[in-house]
C-alpha cells in the first residue's frame, strides 16, 4: 500500500512539473489561435499614461486580463494621426479578437477597419458613428451632464455672477458637449 501512495504522489508531482514546464502564458504570436483571446488598444495621438482617455482605456483593457477575460493585451501609441489605420491593422492582421480605439479622431479608421476585419470586434472610446457599423460598439460619455453640474456649481459659488470656462476647441465633439452643458447649468442658477 505504501508503494501505491508513493507512486501516486510521484505521478502528481510529475504531472505538476510537466504542466508547469510545458504550459506557458499565451503571447501576441498566439492571437491567431481560436483558444487565445487577445485585446489590442490603439491610442489617439498621445501616450498611454496621459492621465486621460488613453490611460483609462488601457487600464480597462488590463483589467480584462486581470479578470481572466483576455489572455493577451497590447497597446500601440499613435504619434501621428495618419498612422491610425496602420496601427489598427497591426492588431487586425495579427488575429486579435477585440481592438479598442481611443478618441473621436479614430472614428473613421475604426469603421473602415471593421469592414476589413469582420471577425474582429471594435470598441470606439468616445466615438460616435452616425450610422450603425457592424462590429463596432461606441463607448460614449454624457459630457453635457458633467458640464451642466460644473456650470451650475460655478454660478452658485460666484458672488459677481460672472463666470467663464476654457473648454478648448468646438471641433472636438465631447468638448463642445461639455461646453453646452456648462452654459445650460450656468443659466439655471
Amino acid at each position: 500500500m505504501k508503494k501505491f501512495y508513493f507512486v501516486m504522489a510521484l505521478m502528481i508531482v510529475a504531472s505538476m512539473v510537466l504542466t508547469a514546464c510545458g504550459a506557458s502564458a499565451p503571447t501576441a504570436e498566439d492571437c491567431s489561435k481560436e483558444e487565445v483571446f487577445c485585446v489590442g488598444l490603439v491610442t489617439d495621438v498621445g501616450k498611454i499614461n496621459d492621465k486621460s482617455f488613453n490611460q483609462s482605456a488601457w487600464e480597462g483593457v488590463q483589467k480584462s486580463q486581470a479578470d481572466g477575460v483576455a489572455d493577451v493585451v497590447q497597446f500601440i501609441e499613435t504619434s501621428d494621426a495618419k498612422d491610425y489605420a496602420k496601427n489598427i491593422a497591426q492588431f487586425g492582421d495579427a488575429g486579435y479578437d477585440v481592438i479598442v480605439t481611443v478618441g473621436f479622431g479614430l472614428g473613421e479608421a475604426t469603421a473602415a477597419a471593421a469592414a476589413t476585419y469582420p471577425s474582429v470586434r471594435f470598441i470606439g472610446v468616445d466615438q460616435f458613428q452616425a450610422e450603425t457599423v457592424a462590429g463596432v460598439s461606441g463607448l460614449n460619455f454624457p459630457e453635457d451632464n458633467a458640464g451642466f453640474l460644473v456650470g451650475a456649481l460655478a454660478a452658485m459659488m460666484s458672488e459677481s455672477h460672472k463666470i467663464g470656462a476654457v473648454c478648448g476647441t468646438d471641433v472636438v465633439p465631447p468638448v463642445w458637449r461639455f461646453g453646452e452643458g456648462y452654459k445650460a447649468g450656468r443659466r439655471l442658477c
